[in-house]
């Protein structure tokens, strides 16, 4: 048995493998449970219900936490000029994106286009994203 024999390089290299993919699923369940975690790393999935208003109190005390440490009261200006700015800079992205041509309207939904297009769509979505960031600061 010559271990540079072709076939025999071949069923190490299969087995190799093998042992990888084992452990990257074990990696994978084991990583599973720690998926969700709050800002102390603590897990918060996973409670009993008989736990459930400790949690939600968990949770508003990390909330209020978090918006204190953004100092909205003196930075909200601040933060109104970012927020409207990135709408800005979003609208204009999505207008280059529509007029720049890049869509191919003689074929069909190509991956090219439609990635174009998902594209687009995530834009839209930030814009979103940051008319509700301003709903926040003005809710605080």
């Amino acid at each position: 048995m010559n271990i540079l024999d072709n076939e025999t390089f071949g069923y190490g290299m299969c087995f190799v493998f093998f042992l990888f993919t084992i452990y990257m699923i074990m990696t994978l369940i084991k990583n599973n449970y720690t998926l969700l975690d709050d800002m102390e790393g603590n897990i918060v999935e996973g409670f009993t219900p008989s736990e459930s208003d400790e949690k939600a109190e968990k949770i508003s005390n990390d909330t209020a936490k978090l918006l204190d440490d953004l100092l909205i009261d003196k930075y909200r200006t601040n933060y109104e000029d970012i927020i409207n700015n990135m709408k800005v800079w979003t609208d204009a992205m999505l207008l280059q994106s529509i007029v720049s041509n890049g869509i191919d309207t003689s074929s069909t939904l190509t991956p090219d286009n439609l990635k174009k297009i998902t594209y687009i769509n995530n834009l839209e979505s930030f814009k979103k994203s940051c008319d509700l960031a301003l709903n926040v600061l003005d809710d605080n």
